[in-house]
């Protein structure tokens, strides 16, 4: 087999290598132009895991029963945290403690502290 070689000069090797860096860069912009169509028209899909808003008839219940509903859910969500972070510390000290042994940790109260005090004492 005879090959045919073609010589290239130094000018017409740079120009073929800019003309596929352009297509290359051109095909990946326009990708990303039609990610950002396609993902902005995600928020005309219905969630399915959405509760449905039920109208329901005014009723007579005092002020107080309908303001602490919001309180016991933010009740819950700050068990939740603290169970997290005595978990996560008890890891922690039971890992740093050589013997594997447990290491006593216990919460014995939980206070709330203002976000604005802690800050300044940071």
């Amino acid at each position: 087999m005879n090959a045919i070689v073609v010589a290239k000069s130094l000018s017409e090797s740079l120009s073929l290598a800019l003309q596929h860096t352009a297509i290359g860069m051109g095909t990946v912009f326009l990708v990303l132009v039609i990610m950002i169509f396609v993902i902005s028209l995600f928020r005309f899909i219905p969630d399915p895991n959405a509760k449905k808003k039920v109208v329901a008839p005014p009723t007579t219940a005092p002020a107080s029963a309908t303001a602490s509903q919001p309180e016991d859910e933010q009740v819950e969500d700050d068990l939740a945290i603290i169970a997290v972070i005595s978990a996560a510390i008890a890891a922690t000290l039971e890992s740093e403690n050589p013997n594997g042994q447990a290491s006593g940790f216990v919460v014995r109260s939980v206070k709330k502290v203002s976000q604005r005090s802690s800050w300044k004492k940071a």
